[in-house]
């Protein structure tokens, strides 16, 4: 993000709808669709982050790839 003088970044809005439906469709057939928690929602939508594992998890968010993301720039204060 320095690198690019950024201060945040923002998954873009394609990239989340991508992640989303691949995350609930990996839901598909656990456990997490046959009972009910807080992690579901009246519709039954289930909010839970993760469908796997940890390690999984981690590995999946070790890289990040910077096409997936607008970059916001650092907010700059003139010197007084």
């Amino acid at each position: 993000m320095q690198s690019r003088g950024a201060a945040a970044l923002n998954v873009r809005s394609e990239v989340a709808a991508s992640s989303d439906r691949e995350t609930q469709a990996r839901f598909i057939g656990t456990a997490w669709t046959r009972c009910d928690s807080w992690y579901r929602t009246e519709q039954g939508r289930i909010v839970a982050d993760w469908p796997g594992s940890m390690r999984g998890y981690c590995a999946r968010a070790r890289t990040l790839n910077p096409d997936e993301f607008t970059f916001l720039p650092a907010l700059v204060t003139p010197a007084t």
